[in-house]
């Protein structure tokens, strides 16, 4: 059928018209979309048990006070040492023991030490006398992370505050074995998570009613499966976590993860300007090849946080 060029005219026309109707409300929506961002200085472990009542005890509306713990040492932590060891005593600068260690199959889903236990059951102690305890606590899905966050707040949980399980928070270096989970039904039958405190909290907390949202990825790929790395080395996964968090009613949170995935977090935030902390360029970082790994800073670059085993850094964020 012939149609004018005036007729098609009008016809496009419509059609923007409709579309620019129908496309209104998901701009405006966006537009006003609230996102959340730690603005405020960061607190290391240092000062993080002198001022988590004062932080909490000043929150505004709309802020959230979100501690990010580390795990404890890990057997994956240990063979590293011992390899970098090895190494420096052969004196030939090769990194031979090291590479083969981040190989190793052995280490995936690495277990905490007897030592990173007792340091997990030291933080406790710790945080024992915080008048602010966080009403949610989330943990990465991998054995370590669930391990810590079973000792650390061993009396949180049971209190009854909530537990969940996040895959966000998993480990970045996807060059790392030990960076590698594995699928719920193989976590919810290991000896050592029975043998945690509070396992019956952990178990329902790993259960599939729990992890409905996510757990089909997870066990297919995510954990372990041929593509997991591409999971681990996702910096994406930051804003979809900070995406959950904003969801949550509670003002008062601690996460539980590792080295990569705290400053995957931190150095995502203007709080390191704030902080007096100076970003490296991405030139400077890339010239050490064990310093980082894919996803973990951002591309401007960033600063190396240094949260020591069980260490934490606290953040305030607020909603923009």
């Amino acid at each position: 059928m012939w149609t004018s060029k005036s007729g098609v005219g009008a016809v496009v026309g419509l059609v923007a018209i409709a579309s620019a109707i129908l496309l209104a409300p998901r701009l405006l929506f966006s537009q006003r979309r609230k996102r959340l961002i730690a603005r405020k200085p960061l607190s290391m472990r240092a000062a993080i048990n002198a001022c988590a009542d004062e932080q909490a005890s000043q929150l505004r509306s709309g802020e959230r006070l979100v501690w990010h713990f580390r795990h404890g040492e890990s057997t994956a932590n240990v063979a590293e040492r011992e390899a970098i060891a090895a190494d420096t005593a052969r004196g030939d600068g090769l990194t031979t023991e090291r590479k083969r260690q981040e190989c190793d199959s052995r280490f995936a889903d690495a277990a905490l030490t007897a030592a990173g236990i007792r340091q997990a059951e030291q933080r406790r102690a710790e945080i024992e006398g915080w008048q602010a305890r966080p009403a949610l606590i989330v943990t990465s899905p991998l054995l370590r992370a669930i391990q810590t966050t079973a000792h650390i707040f061993a009396d949180d949980l049971s209190r009854g505050v909530p537990l969940v399980v996040r895959p966000e928070l998993r480990e970045f270096f996807p060059n790392l074995a030990s960076s590698a989970g594995r699928p719920l039904p193989l976590l919810r039958g290991d000896p050592a998570i029975r043998a945690l405190p509070n396992a019956d909290v952990i178990l329902a907390a790993l259960s599939d009613e729990a992890c409905a949202g996510w757990r089909e990825e997870w066990d297919l790929w995510q954990a372990n499966g041929q593509c997991w790395p591409c999971h681990s080395g996702e910096p994406q996964r930051i804003d979809a976590f900070k995406a959950w968090l904003l969801e949550q009613p509670s003002c008062c949170i601690a996460t539980v993860s590792h080295f990569g995935t705290v400053n995957a977090l931190v150095n995502r935030e203007p709080c390191i300007e704030a902080g007096g902390l100076v970003r490296q360029p991405p030139e400077q970082i890339a010239a050490n090849p064990f310093a980082w790994k894919l996803g973990v800073l951002p591309a401007d670059g960033g600063v190396r946080i240094d949260v020591k085993n069980c260490g934490s850094v606290a953040l305030v964020y607020e909603e923009v």
